[in-house]
């Protein structure tokens, strides 16, 4: 769904060849680059998402249930990052121990590994944990599958083949476990004989020969990794069982104001000192330095343990009899002398509950990468705390005053903590996502964060997936006693839980949220005892555990669901089974609160529940009841207006109605359901009909400029560089820009926000890359060219001359001349020679700061100036309209520069003050680096290096027992860091691998000339580097592609485009035009590398 704020659309079209090199860094930086092979990859790029936009990403794939023992239930949430997702997560009921399993699986290396142990650990886990009789059975065939998943989603669901050989290796491990009987001391043995037992049967599977190959679909199980932890809770008990990274945390409390997080487990990382003394152990000490390199397995692998990964674990003459042939690109790693390198085993950890121990958080590495366990665990607590007020308040049968007020003075103090979401894994993602941001701007960070698209996402954070249960505090406190707790527990669930409908979020009978295109098969059904059901075309399924309607969420029962004004309860209405169906509409906490309820027959539940999908949103102003309707859901239904007529209740146009993506109505009489139909599509219609303005083309000062995209111009893209093979950056030792378009997109808006009266006009001396002009086009940002060659290249992309300012403020009459052939009308001089000689061919005038400005009193003085001329002008009648305040800004924060902002907010008091709306004044600029230094990053390669004495780098005598290093780059001062002497820049380089706490070194940093001037950075700390180690210089975009030179022979340096956007724009427009762009490539960023 488009965003309110997007006027217009472009599309940028990426053709993925094959598998790139990949290579590691940290959040903000280049981490790989990926190519998909013979695949098509579409990437929006879009303005500002809507508050219900980001609500809906976010509780997109959220999941909770509700359970009837010694847990409560838990909630469940996922945010990905990588396309596909390489998270997975699975819950389970063990019947036959009375337990319960939880687990979240972090892949890496692709999917398949984390989603086949998702669907097949438990079992594993559960069978050594069987009384010998039931284990003798289970090796017959009986009792098969051990475990029962509790999700609905059909990636848990093994195919039948699949089935039969999961249950085959079943019987051969329970054998196994009946001859170690004696063995098996305890659950830890068990669990770590079960991993164990699970990874080497997926091993065999792929070294199943099938008519002299391997069975691919089992061979990419384990060529892919994946992390696990898994919680096995029964009573009291529980055990963590861990593989990698992802973590348990416990959220203890006495009472709500004290909470403790308690860390259950220790990750399999680099950072965890006994596990690399475990690994330097099992190898010969010459291997030392190799075996962990960078702080990752042989250089590659971040999890010190994993399920699958057989690159880590095969012999090589294994890996290049079965895995070579058959599947391309995955060499065994460097170093690779002693195998095997990794192992599965987990660690296990032991907790035994009490009463003080709420809840269990259970969340995959991309969710701590982001928050504390402290924080994580205070998220949820309050989330707890503040849950009950989303329900309306309900006094219990013969409640006292006194308890009343009790009651309402405890619900005000929770008040302070409502959570905007129900379901508390979306909640804890939701402050994760916004752990450091103020709330007034939490909506804009989530929406930089959710805009970036799946295929990009990773460079800024892994997939985050999470899992919070909740363990029932009476049982705990009643465990062993033999108490009937049954009832204890529905006034606990009653507590924790409430199902919900807010914005119209339906549940299944487990509360998963309903994708729109299921919505049609799904309708609530509540009983006349108060029983919630739900009906699906094939069966009733009662949620389990009564739920109370009079707790729940906004759902209301006969008279008390009608008291608005103007509204009272259907006479009659039809049951089916003694059960009719209801809907609630409810605001999503923004304000007033209003509510449309209406009573329907079961036969027409399916056109109405399609018609009910499409309301977002219900609130009420004053007497009326105003309800957003998403058009693009309504659009595609059919009418039942010939069958549904409820009383008291139209739709008809409001004020609201110019919206682009939400129509909004008020209630009035009639057919709701026909007039809605029909005001929708005219919207649609409207939209159709509209076409988006060419910002910028018109410079008659009497607009502000927007930020929107020209769909109706092409603009044509040639010769860009592509990566066709992996060998393209793997072999070459040639450095490379970055390219991120998302920034430029936000660069734009950015300028719009704080200059939107001044039209920008892009310098295209500062880079004249074809994909930034074109894009630049596209946004409807002017281009100030300053030669012949480069009108001509502005005018190649289908740019109008109406858009060129010909800024060179000496030019030759020739190129003047053509400059007057291609009607390009607005010039630039400084002396009167040039003015006399343009006049003498083609006048126009202008007045403007020069570059490089850092202050903001050369504008203020250039503008109080200008005036003074303005009033000459009008003096010797010839009026001025047009003032160009030049160039000179600068998107990114250096010593002596002012913020962009504070920039701004000078220049528009001081155009205020001398050059007022009245006098209507075109202002423009010639911004340069501006847009062009920020989005361009340099990618370049270590080709060599010597130790030296850090005296000769320092020049202080007190180094002289210190080491220093000289590194020599791929690029130099007579290619992209020509810079440095043109703009007097210091590049500020970065490794892209991760480094944690790792010693640094005085260095220097050459170009690749040897020539004495080719230095990139005389005196620097670095980490100690490697040949073929990547260096990231940011902001590298402006003057450096243009001045470089090919000296020593040396090529240019290329430049490959990427959708990244750090700050939540991604592009849009039509596939014709994202052809006619011919855009060769996208690079999708991820953060770690198997």
């Amino acid at each position: 769904m488009a965003s309110s704020k997007l006027s217009s659309t472009h599309l940028f079209f990426s053709y993925f060849n094959k598998v790139g090199r990949k290579f590691v860094g940290n959040d903000d930086l280049l981490c790989s680059v990926y190519a998909y092979q013979r695949r098509l990859c579409f990437t929006q790029i879009k303005y500002q998402l809507t508050h219900i936009e980001v609500d809906q990403m976010l509780r997109r794939n959220e999941f909770a249930n509700t359970l009837n023992d010694f847990i409560i239930g838990y909630h469940c949430n996922q945010l990905v990052a990588n396309a596909p997702c390489e998270d997975h997560r699975s819950e389970g009921y063990f019947q036959l121990d009375n337990s319960y399993f939880f687990g979240i699986f972090d892949g890496h290396a692709g999917t398949h590994c984390a989603r086949t142990v998702a669907s097949r650990l438990y079992d594993y886990m559960a069978l050594p944990l069987l009384p010998e009789k039931l284990i003798r059975e289970v090796s017959q065939g009986f009792h098969l599958p051990l475990v029962k998943m509790l999700n609905t989603s059909s990636n848990y669901v093994l195919s039948a083949d699949l089935k039969d050989l999961h249950a085959k290796h079943l019987r051969a491990f329970s054998l196994k476990c009946l001859q170690k009987r004696d063995s098996l001391r305890n659950v830890r043995q068990a669990f770590k004989w079960a991993f164990k037992a699970l990874d080497d049967d997926l091993c065999e599977e792929a070294m199943q020969m099938h008519s002299g190959s391997p069975d691919l679909s089992a061979l990419r199980r384990v060529l892919a990794g994946s992390c696990a932890c898994v919680a096995y809770v029964k009573g009291q008990d529980m055990y963590i069982a861990q593989v990698g990274d992802s973590g348990a945390v416990l959220g203890v409390s006495t009472d709500e104001a004290h909470w403790t997080a308690r860390k259950l487990n220790k990750d399999h990382t680099a950072d965890n000192q006994k596990e690399v003394n475990r690994i330097r152990s099992e190898h010969p000490p010459g291997e030392a330095l190799t075996v962990l390199r960078c702080e990752r397995l042989l250089g590659e692998l971040y999890p010190l343990r994993a399920f699958g990964d057989v690159r880590y674990k095969w012999p090589l003459k294994q890996q290049k009899a079965i895995i070579e042939p058959y599947i391309k690109l995955r060499r065994p790693p460097m170093n690779y002398l002693t195998p095997p390198y990794l192992t599965c085993e987990p660690s296990v950890y032991y907790y035994r509950l009490t009463e003080d121990d709420k809840f269990l958080i259970l969340a995959s590495d991309g969710l701590w990468e982001m928050i504390v366990p402290e924080a994580a665990v205070r998220f949820v607590a309050n989330h707890a705390i503040g849950v009950e007020t989303l329900t309306p308040y309900q006094r219990l049968p013969n409640a006292t005053l006194k308890q009343i007020l009790e009651d309402l003075r405890d619900r005000k103090r929770r008040e302070s903590k409502r959570p905007v979401d129900v379901n508390s894994a979306t909640h804890l993602i939701r402050h994760a996502l916004t752990n450091d941001v103020s709330d007034e701007n939490v909506y804009a960070a989530l929406s930089a964060t959710l805009s970036i698209p799946e295929c990009a996402a990773r460079a800024y954070r892994d997939d985050i997936t999470v899992t919070v249960v909740y363990f029932h505090q009476i049982q705990m406190k009643h465990h062993g006693t033999g108490q009937d707790t049954k009832h204890l527990h529905m006034a606990s669930l009653l507590d924790f839980y409430s199902l919900n409908v807010h914005s119209l979020r339906l549940y299944r009978h487990k509360c998963a949220p309903l994708n729109p295109v299921h919505w049609k098969e799904c309708w609530l059904l509540l009983q006349k005892d108060g029983t919630l059901l739900w009906y699906n075309d094939k069966q009733f399924s009662a949620i389990k555990g009564q739920v109370n309607l009079l707790r729940s969420a906004e759902l209301h029962f006969g008279e008390q669901a009608w008291n608005e004004p103007g509204l009272h309860p259907p006479r009659t209405f039809t049951t089916h089974q003694d059960q009719f169906c209801y809907f609630a509409l409810v605001d999503n906490g923004h304000g007033a609160l209003g509510r449309l309820e209406q009573w329907f027959v079961a036969k027409h539940r399916f056109d109405l529940v399609a018609f009910m999908c499409a309301i977002a949103r219900v609130f009420k102003v004053g007497t009326e009841f105003h309800v957003f309707v998403n058009s693009s859901l309504i659009s595609s239904t059919r009418s039942t207006s010939d069958r549904f007529n409820p009383a008291s209740c139209c739709f008809s146009a409001s004020s609201y109605e110019d919206d682009p993506i939400f129509v909004s109505c008020k209630l009035d009489s009639g057919d709701m359901y026909k007039q809605l139909k029909s005001i929708v599509e005219r919207k649609a219609q409207q939209q159709i009909a509209n076409k988006p303005t060419d910002v910028g083309s018109s410079l008659n000062g009497k607009g502000n400029c927007s930020v929107g995209f020209n769909t109706t111009t092409a603009y044509r893209l040639d010769n860009e560089p592509a990566i066709t093979c992996e060998e393209d950056l793997d072999d070459s030792e040639e450095a490379f820009f970055l390219f991120d378009l998302g920034k430029l997109i936000l660069l734009h808006q950015r300028w719009i926000e704080h200059l939107p009266q001044i039209h920008p006009f892009y310098a295209v001396k500062c880079n004249d890359n074809k994909l930034l002009l074109s894009l630049l086009a596209s946004m409807g940002v002017n281009f100030d060219c300053a030669s012949k060659n480069e009108i001509e290249t502005v005018l190649s992309i289908g740019v109008s001359p109406e858009r060129i300012i010909f800024a060179n403020p000496c030019k030759p009459r020739s190129a003047i001349e053509y400059a007057n052939s291609q009607n390009v009308r607005y010039m630039t001089f400084d002396n009167e020679q040039e003015l006399q000689k343009i006049h003498s061919l083609y006048p126009k005038s202008d007045f403007h700061v020069g570059t490089g400005c850092r202050e903001s009193s050369a504008y203020v003085n250039s503008i109080a100036n200008a005036r003074k001329l303005f009033d000459l002008g009008n003096q010797f009648g010839c009026p001025l309209k047009l003032l160009d305040i030049g160039g000179g800004f600068s998107a990114v924060l250096e010593n002596g520069t002012l913020p962009f902002e504070s920039l701004a907010m000078e220049i528009n008091q001081a155009l205020s003050y001398y050059f007022p709306s009245d006098m209507n004044v075109t202002v423009i600029a010639e911004p340069g680096r501006y847009y062009a230094a920020k989005p361009f990053q340099l990618c370049t390669r270590v080709i060599g290096y010597r130790k030296v004495i850090a005296s000769k780098i320092t020049g202080n005598a007190a180094d002289d027992g210190d080491i220093g290093f000289m590194y020599f780059i791929n690029d130099g001062i007579y290619g992209s860091f020509n810079c440095i002497l043109t703009e007097n820049t210091i590049p500020q380089g970065q490794l892209l691998k991760k480094r944690k706490a790792s010693k640094t070194y005085w260095s220097t940093v050459w170009g690749q000339t040897c020539d004495s001037l080719d230095i990139i950075l005389k005196k620097c700390q670095l980490p100690e580097l490697f040949e073929n180690e990547l260096l990231l210089f940011q902001n590298m975009g402006a003057y450096s592609l243009t001045v470089s030179t090919e000296f020593n022979g040396f090529s240019r340096t290329k430049v490959y485009p990427y959708i990244k956007e750090d700050d939540g724009y991604s592009s849009a427009a039509t596939f014709e035009q994202s052809q006619a762009m011919e855009l060769p490539l996208t690079v999708h960023l991820s953060g770690k590398s198997s």
